[in-house]
């Protein structure tokens, strides 16, 4: 009897032995895995910012000289543009802080454990 026991406790040795640095690496592959996909969809995320605000100030540009135009002076028009998103961040602030920093965390954490 012990030494059907102390076979099986070999065996059990050399299993988890042989199975270690597997399961080591397994574990080092899914922790890659799981930044890569974090680092992909920052570098996405940004890329998209960043055309996204290049858009923004020419359109804005584009729309303060039109309504600089309507009021005949350049200054009126720059200056309701640049009132316009003052007005946004304001709201921005109030309403919509806390709740844009949650879904962002959420969905950071969502890519990472995914």
């Amino acid at each position: 009897m012990e030494n059907k026991l102390k076979d099986n406790v070999d065996q059990i040795s050399q299993h988890a032995k042989a199975t270690a640095p597997l399961a080591l690496r397994w574990i080092k592959l899914k922790a890659v895995e799981a930044v890569s996909k974090v680092i992909t969809s920052v570098l996405h995320t940004v890329v998209s910012i960043i055309l996204i605000f290049f858009t923004m100030i020419m359109a804005s540009f584009s729309l303060a000289f039109y309504v600089g135009n309507l009021y005949d002076s350049i200054a009126a028009g720059f200056l309701a543009i640049t009132a316009f998103y003052v007005v946004i961040i304001i709201l921005y602030k109030l309403f919509l802080g806390g709740i844009l920093k949650r879904i962002v965390m959420g969905s950071i954490i969502n890519k990472f454990l995914k």
